[in-house]
């Protein structure tokens, strides 16, 4: 598995090898759930990651 890197399980706590996830959700005035416009499954350890937070803000400005 390419660019594999260390990661922190949410429901437990405890670290393993993993990926990490962002999703981008959007709501509507006729619509009482969450639509999801956006995922995807990115390494810290890929070539040209800066950070979660640049991450969090480029998938923002598209």
């Amino acid at each position: 598995m390419e660019c594999i890197s260390r990661v922190r399980d949410g429901s437990t706590g405890e670290y393993g090898n993993g990926y990490h996830t962002l999703g981008v959700v959007a709501l509507t005035p006729e619509r009482k759930m969450p639509i999801g416009i956006y995922t995807r499954v990115y390494s810290s350890s890929e070539n040209g990651f800066v950070s979660e937070d640049n991450e969090v803000l480029r998938r923002l400005a598209f």
